[in-house]
């Protein structure tokens, strides 16, 4: 996987920062990628219709590679790491903004039913993070915020009805789950050279 492009510290910040693009794409094997490809098509069929193909896109991606930024610096020691589920979380962040912020205009039983559905999912994944051993939930995390910011940045013009009070909350949970992140997450290594 190192050899394919992985995400992993000595090398990543070193001078090889395409990792963390690269990275996103890789995975460990096939219940690994089977697991990401369901959870992206569940999330992502939504989020696709809601943002369009190009916003879709760059939500994915930027997603993805924020998310293992977050796992550079979360990762106590060096690991190797790689999957789309930071990409993925950012859907779903995504997919958490648009409803949220279009509460009034989606029917009540839809909204629930989507809305808790993502979170909920979202939830239990990374609490599951937590429990198994080898899931990267700093990128889990760096990938739902990052979801949620952009999902409300890049909601379309159509769909729009941002108020100020619906920024600020936008803006305060993700900066509730940044620092809930920092805390429960421990102090990143030092990297020797």
């Amino acid at each position: 996987m190192l050899q394919w492009g992985a995400n992993f510290s000595p090398e990543t910040l070193n001078g090889q920062w395409w990792r963390l693009g690269t990275a996103v794409f890789l995975h460990f094997g096939v219940i690994h990628l089977t697991l990401n490809v369901w959870a992206l098509w569940d999330g992502g069929q939504w989020v696709e219709r809601m943002y369009g193909h190009t916003r879709f896109l760059l939500i994915f991606i930027t997603s993805g590679i924020v998310g293992n930024l977050f796992s550079l610096t979360f990762h106590v020691v060096s690991v190797v790491s790689a999957g789309a589920s930071g990409g993925i979380f950012g859907v779903y962040g995504a997919l958490l903004s648009y409803l949220w912020l279009n509460r009034t205009r989606v029917p009540l039983i839809e909204f629930r039913w989507i809305f808790f559905g993502a979170a909920i999912f979202s939830l239990l994944t990374i609490v599951f993070g937590f429990l198994v051993d080898g899931i990267d939930n700093a990128a889990h995390g760096g990938g739902l915020i990052t979801g949620l910011i952009l999902g409300a940045l890049l909601i379309p013009g159509d769909a729009r009805r941002l108020s100020p009070a619906s920024l600020a909350w936008v803006a305060g949970m993700a900066s509730a789950a940044l620092i809930g992140l920092l805390i429960v997450m421990p102090e990143p290594a030092s990297i020797q050279p």
